[in-house]
């Protein structure tokens, strides 16, 4: 009610007010926010240790699709990927959230699969992000991919905000085997099983 009569977000003014005290505004309960916490604190690390790179990020917006008007099932794909770490002092202390040393990225896997699928652009520059006064420019690149599909039905960009784990290892595999597709030939067994 207060909403419809002041025409104010709180959700909005109680996000923002945590953000001040440092703190991010979760719409779950302690209990829940804690098992997942640790499940993504767990996950992240052992893939660290086992694999040797992040696989935690910050996802800014979603693409949201479906294949075509007939399915019902909608996709979604995060737009731009913070890497971030997840830190905590001991068991009965809280998780505190930190930047990781890699660069923040425009989803990798997403440009290839608009480009191969949809034979769709997305105006993202490869490697560099759009920035702002405040650094990335999330909202002018959120806004550049609605427009690149504003004319396709039922596909949107949504605000989301998620922190979640996602790999590349499968997507960076199959780079460098297309990057390097004449090099590898030159190995008489590869070219075989290539050929």
């Amino acid at each position: 009610i207060h909403e419809a009569r002041t025409n104010e977000d709180l959700r909005r003014a109680h996000a923002l007010d945590a953000l001040a005290r440092n703190e991010v505004f979760v719409s779950l309960n302690g209990g829940e926010l804690d098992v997942r916490l640790i499940d993504l604190y767990r996950t992240a690390r052992a893939s660290l240790q086992e694999g040797g790179s992040n696989t935690l990020f910050l996802a800014l917006g979603f693409l949201s699709w479906t294949r075509d008007e007939k399915d019902d099932k909608r996709y979604r794909a995060p737009l731009v990927l913070i890497p971030v770490v997840l830190n905590r002092k001991s068991v009965r202390s809280g998780f505190t959230l930190s930047l990781h040393d890699d660069e923040p990225r425009f989803n990798p896997t997403l440009l290839e699969m608009m480009r191969q699928d949809f034979k769709l652009s997305i105006p993202v520059a490869d490697g560099e992000l759009s920035k702002d006064d405040s650094g990335l420019d999330i909202a002018g690149i959120w806004k550049s991919v609605s427009m690149a599909v504003k004319d396709i039905k039922g596909w949107e960009v949504v605000e989301d905000v998620v922190l979640a784990t996602f790999s590349f290892a499968k997507y960076l595999m199959w780079k460098d085997l297309v990057d390097r597709t004449e090099q590898i030939k030159q190995n008489p067994v590869v070219r075989h099983l290539i050929d």
